[in-house]
């Protein structure tokens, strides 16, 4: 649009084009400015390289990946610097985009690249988190392009070469052709797409996971603009239309409808279990072609929710977590003739509004010039809408500053607390946004970690590494059956399973193979040790489990209790149904009497909200090995496993108490699967650690446990007990969300008994700090006698002695606060943020409700930040004294001054290849141990595909620990000399 007075200029909207990064172009054709320049603004459109010439990578200097990101970006660039003379103004730029191209938009929100380079945007039906828009590694698809086209080579040099030789069309065709039928779920799916350019010797546009940088990354703050159409996987119906018994086959190959970003083995039984959820959810577990709604309807709401709705929900709602701009969201629900993506699709019989239709009311295209409507037909109406909400956007930040007659509505600003969106249709209506049921209902146990994968040239590129299979490991040779008093043992016509009775019926677990030294174990997996604390039994004390008559099949791991996994990205897993112990025992029948094992309980870490007894993390491999029987278990956490009213209903330490349950199992029942309940070690990290002293300060423990290690955690960290006032102000908030104000504790007690799982779960995150406790352990004295777990702080009870004098090992890390020092280490400018604003960050980590916090934190500043050491370092001790070494070092000089038990101190400093917790917190550069990186000298850690070579320091260190650690077990002190 040519302006002929430059004094005024014109917002500008910039578009960026769809096609999944694959095809599309900015053509007139399809994005005509007729609509949108008529309201007084410069439409730029642009074409950007797409397919292997847009996004192959080789992750290395020389083809790092995402050109056509950066195509778009030098495209702002240029409009930066020359749009003043086509009457625009550089300094009011809409960036917004459909699909690919809304995608792009939330890309350049968290791309350093971008910054400045645009004041608002809007993204149309694309999230960076969508599964087409983000692989995180594309370099061996580069490699297959090159085989097939005739070149099989492991040089990068030799391949990029060569490529640059290819025809185009050749090479785009072949760029197709590289996917598996595993890696192309319901059909549909791309090799070459946007992933990190760590590698690239100019600028890089995405440093670190787009999960990340939504969560943590320095985001481009401008107003935004968000949405969906309401039935968006109509895209999918030409696939549907055109592949012979489409519907058949997807009815038995379903696990291919599973998103490309589940964190599951594509040929584990665990996708068929995932497959069979979501299948349940949308089809009620029926074949396709008998089921009595419409099929299609289904698949398509399916797909809806797989291919966008999920993602795009998740994004928003994390960005309005961190967003200080105003976030608007919106759904196009209206179907009319401007709408033509339905009638390509071959879909016009369909109710509802395809992916793209919206873009006909906003630009004129080829296909709807001809269409003619008077001024007052829906449709019109519709189109004026959308046209006058985008550019009024473009203008002042507000899609509807001012109601009038065709915005007749107000649009409020989507916020973490308010989820309302604009429904679109033909009339507008403020409706209130909720998260997609069937994410609750369908995702479970499978963390997803950010590790570093290894190159040939070192740790160089933070990926996704996906769950590695649960598939059994092959039993060995069967052993003999045979006389044994201590094991109530039923022969079984399975050559892999085993039976054994417990006092509440008979369990099946089934034989593995230690992976270092081939011993022969039994495995028993979510033995229920409690009644399922649901309905009435909610936020009670664990109840005696009910009885089974039968076998109870032990051979699968566990749903873990609910709660929020929040790395590297946040959603619901697990379920209340989740008091479970898992038992792993080397004692199997033998001819001759076999003795008594000692025994090993495992607490899990999680900060008392998150964890889970899952084996595919902690394997208990390398501790079977040295003939200790090693149990671990579920216990309920979060508002779950600790809400206290303080009072006789809900006095609090539910979870702790779950523990004690689980102990009082292991007495009645371990001897029958080989182990000796009077010698039973309980261990754990973290907020596992702390629970093995907070069971040496509780009455209800005694005499549950004989010895105890508490790695990385203690009941005087700040993040390890909450007082008994905020609990209650905590129980009490909550309930206000559900409800009008109350201070009557039965009336909040029902409104949080009678929430979801997923409600409790989901808000408690709103009363989070960086630096402290939300909900945890307090004293729960007005339980009464017998049924109190914690009668006194623990402070109080340590000093006066009051604790079981056991043998104790108590240790940390040496450097625990790598842990929360990621955000610091992956987005540049808040380290340099903190390095400019040290005393005040240091006020941060102290809280601001100490008395003379200030104060506190220059003399923190004095003792940490005066020596030659690098500022990090500094910062990272003062991070692991704060919430680690402080507390672990009093809990320690307290029980040596009182136990007359011997008391055992350590630190664990070893740096290796399998300190998998400091890669995960991008901390690999540093010295030293993070929190956690002791675990995998443990345990096998199978999820994260930790390999400790024998010969190898890291084995050594391996074996040493576990030594000490079973001979501690064994006999209740170290093992000396060699």
């Amino acid at each position: 649009l040519f302006n002929e007075d430059k004094s005024i200029l014109k917002p500008v909207m910039f578009f960026i084009h769809g096609g999944a990064f694959y095809f599309g172009s900015g053509s007139s054709r399809f994005y005509g400015a007729d609509y949108l320049v008529d309201q007084g603004v410069v439409l730029v459109t642009i074409n950007y390289r797409l397919g292997a010439q847009g996004f192959l990578s080789l992750e290395n200097a020389e083809v790092p990946g995402n050109a056509g990101l950066k195509d778009q970006v030098m495209a702002l660039r240029w409009v930066r610097d020359n749009i003043q003379m086509f009457g625009g103004d550089p300094k009011k730029v809409t960036i917004f985009g459909q699909s690919a191209g809304g995608a792009s938009v939330q890309y350049h929100i968290l791309s350093p690249m971008s910054k400045g380079l645009f004041h608002r945007a809007i993204s149309m039906s694309g999230s960076v988190l969508n599964p087409w828009s983000f692989r995180n590694s594309t370099r061996e698809f580069a490699f297959r392009m090159g085989e097939k086209l005739g070149l099989k080579t492991e040089d990068p040099q030799e391949l990029v070469r060569f490529l640059r030789q290819v025809n185009s069309m050749e090479l785009t065709k072949t760029s197709h052709e590289v996917l598996t039928p595993e890696e192309t779920p319901m059909n549909f799916g791309f090799p070459l797409l946007p992933t990190l350019d760590l590698e690239s010797d100019a600028e890089v546009f995405l440093a670190t996971h787009p999960k990340q940088l939504l969560q943590f990354g320095d985001l481009n703050d401008v107003p935004y603009i968000n949405g969906v159409t309401s039935d968006e996987g109509l895209l999918a119906m030409n696939i549907l239309n055109e592949v012979p018994d489409a519907l058949k086959i997807l009815d038995k190959e379903f696990e291919r409808s599973i998103p490309l970003d589940f964190p599951v083995d594509r040929n584990s039984e665990e996708v068929k279990e995932i497959a069979n959820k979501i299948k349940r959810f949308y089809f009620e577990d029926r074949p396709f072609v008998t089921y009595n709604g419409n099929v299609f309807v289904r698949i398509l709401k399916m797909i809806s929710d797989i291919w966008f709705f999920k993602d795009i929900n998740a994004a928003i709602q994390k960005l309005s977590e961190r967003y200080k701009s105003p976030i608007y969201f919106y759904k196009f629900s209206f179907s009319g003739p401007f709408g033509i993506i339905k009638r390509l699709l071959g879909a016009e019989k369909m109710q509802g509004v395809a992916h793209g239709d919206d873009l006909g009311y906003l630009f004129r295209m080829i296909l709807t010039s001809r269409i003619t409507l008077p001024p007052e037909d829906p449709s019109m109406v519709t189109l004026n809408r959308m046209v006058k909400m985008w550019t009024n956007f473009a203008k002042t930040g507000n899609p509807i500053p001012q109601e009038d007659n065709l915005l007749n509505v107000p649009w409020p600003p989507y916020t973490k607390d308010n989820h309302t969106y604009l429904n679109i249709d033909k009339e507008l209506t403020k409706l209130l946004s909720s998260s997609p049921k069937w994410l609750i209902k369908c995702r479970i146990d499978v963390p997803v970690f950010v590790l570093r994968q290894s190159y040939d040239a070192g740790f160089k590129l933070a990926v996704i590494r996906y769950a590695r299979s649960m598939s059994n490991r092959e039993a060995g040779k069967r052993p003999k059956a045979g006389k044994y008093p201590e094991l109530d043992l039923i022969q079984t016509e399975f050559y892999e399973s085993i039976v054994v009775r417990t006092t509440d019926g008979l369990v099946r677990g089934k034989y593995q193979t230690s992976i270092r030294s081939n011993v022969t174990f039994a495995a028993f997996m979510g033995i229920p040790f409690a009644r399922p604390p649901i309905g009435p039994l909610r936020f009670e004390p664990p109840q005696p489990v009910e009885p089974w008559s039968g076998v109870f099949n032990a051979t699968e791991i566990s749903p873990p209790c609910s709660q929020l996994l929040s790395f590297p990205s946040v959603f619901f897993i697990g379920q209340e149904d989740c008091l479970h112990i898992n038992v792993y025992t080397p004692q199997i029948p033998t001819d001759e009497l076999g003795k008594s094992l000692p025994v090993m309980v495992w607490i899990y870490g999680g900060g008392f909200v998150g964890g889970s007894s899952n084996g595919t993390v902690y394997g208990a491999d390398y501790l079977i090995e040295e003939e200790v029987v090693v149990v671990s278990f579920n216990y309920r956490v979060g508002l779950l496993g600790f809400l206290s009213l303080q009072n006789e209903d809900v006095p609090g330490n539910n979870g702790l108490k779950d523990q004690v349950q689980a102990l009082e199992w292991v007495q009645m029942n371990i001897r029958n699967f080989g182990g000796n309940p009077n010698r039973v070690t309980i261990f754990g990290q973290s907020s596992g650690g702390a629970s093995v002293l907070y069971h040496t300060l509780s009455p209800l423990s005694k005499g549950l446990f004989q010895q105890g290690i508490a790695q990385s955690g203690s009941p005087l960290a700040p993040w390890a007990y909450q007082t008994q006032d905020s609990c209650v102000n905590l129980a009490f908030e909550m309930a206000n969300r559900l409800g009008p104000e109350t201070c009557d504790k039965r009336e909040v007690l029902k409104r949080l008994r009678n929430a979801t799982a997923e409600w409790l779960v989901d808000n408690i995150g709103a009363f989070t700090t960086g630096h402290e406790a939300f909900v945890g352990p307090t004293v729960d004295a007005v339980a009464g006698k017998g049924k109190t777990f914690l009668p006194d702080l623990p402070i109080n009870l340590m000093n006066q002695g009051k604790f079981h004098n056991v043998p104790l090992i108590i240790g940390m890390t040496d450097k625990e606060g790598i842990l929360m020092t990621y955000p610091l280490m992956s987005i540049e400018l808040m380290l340099k943020y903190v390095i400019r604003n040290l005393q005040m960050a240091l006020l941060f980590l102290i809280g601001d409700k100490l008395r003379d916090g200030y104060g506190l934190a220059i003399e923190l500043y004095k003792e940490y930040f005066t020596n030659s050491e690098p500022l990090m370092l500094q910062y990272i001790d003062t991070l692991t004294d704060i919430y680690f070494g402080n507390s672990v070092y009093c809990s320690t000089k307290t029980y040596v001054q009182s136990s007359t038990a011997p008391v055992f101190s350590y630190e664990f400093e070893f740096n290796g290849t399998a300190n998998v917790m400091k890669k995960i917190f991008g901390g690999d550069q540093f010295p030293g141990a993070c929190h956690g990186d002791e675990l995998p000298y443990l345990f096998t850690f199978e999820r994260f595909g930790i390999k400790i070579i024998p010969g190898t320091p890291e084995y050594r260190t391996s074996a040493r620990i576990i030594k000490l650690w079973t001979n501690f077990a064994k006999t209740g002190g170290l093992p000396q000399g060699k």
